[in-house]
């Protein structure tokens, strides 16, 4: 990605940075490309240059999704603009100082305002809480290796957000799970255990060609990502079950309720009646298929 973006200029992005477990050193199988890409104000001024730059950086994700093609998102775009008012709910500017550059650039002074919280980080944790609920409660989660993926990490992700809902300070990802358990019992806690060992766990095996046309930057890139992903290995379904998802679903309602918001169901009532139903339909638990 550093020698793609190296036969550019600078004078669109203000910066490129990798960041996660790819930027420390610390990838697994499971890790995915994280990228952030900021865009500088006089291109957003200017339409041609803007559109080569959307093509180009449109071009680099073949990068990304060759290095993991079960990646369910691209590149995270900000302009110069945004860090006059940042958000530090959607991105935290940590994630922006501990990262990585990309490019010819061998350093930069990234000034960042942060703008007066409005409750953003709340509405972020429970965009996420209701979009995991989606994924649980309608049986996408175990379809195939790339919803999997999308769904396991953004329950991975809750910690981070539930914290800085919390304290109104944002919290890196790697250092949230230890700073949130201390929240909730040990069998709340137990999904978020559970789901971090299939994460070590994992594994695949996907064809050339498939990996070929999963990994194309396609405009429609995540339909075809979502058909044509490889199926979940047995090695990987015997620790997913029904009990584990409705396990993901508590602490979730957990968080919810610590944080005096109550619109997240946890596994009762018609929550857990419509995962049987799914289940049913779909030829039982992940679990019992295998």
């Amino acid at each position: 990605m550093a020698a793609f973006l190296s036969e550019y200029d600078d004078n669109e992005l203000l910066a490129t940075i990798v960041h996660g477990s790819l930027a420390t050193g610390e990838d697994i199988a499971y890790s995915d490309f994280d990228a952030v890409a900021i865009i500088t104000d006089a291109t957003m001024r200017d339409p041609s240059r803007l559109a080569a730059l959307v093509r180009r950086l449109a071009h680099a994700r073949l990068i990304m999704f060759e290095y993991d093609p079960l990646q369910h998102h691209g590149w995270f775009v900000l302009t110069e603009a945004d860090l006059w008012s940042y958000s530090e709910a959607m991105l935290p500017s940590t994630i922006l100082e501990q990262g990585r550059l990309l490019g010819r650039r061998q350093a930069l002074d990234l000034q960042v305002r942060q703008r007066v919280g409005d409750g953003e980080a709340l509405q972020v944790f429970l965009s996420a809480t209701r979009s995991l609920q989606a994924n649980l409660s309608l049986g996408r989660a175990f379809r195939n290796m790339y919803h999997l993926k999308s769904t396991l990490s953004l329950f991975m992700l809750l910690p981070s957000l539930y914290l800085h809902a919390k304290t109104g300070r944002p919290f890196a990802k790697r250092l949230s799970f230890v700073a949130a358990q201390n929240d909730f019992s040990e069998q709340e806690w137990s999904a978020m255990a559970r789901v971090s060992a299939i994460r070590d766990a994992w594994s695949y095996k996907i064809s050339r060609l498939r990996r070929w046309v999963v990994a194309r930057p396609w405009v429609l890139r995540r339909h075809v990502a979502r058909l044509l992903a490889p199926p979940v290995p047995s090695s990987l379904r015997r620790m997913v079950s029904q009990e584990l998802c409705c396990g993901m679903l508590t602490l979730a309602a957990a968080m919810a309720v610590r944080l005096g918001v109550s619109t997240v169901a946890s596994n009762n009532g018609s929550s857990r009646r419509r995962s049987r139903r799914v289940a049913a339909e779909r030829g039982g638990s992940p679990e019992e298929r295998a």
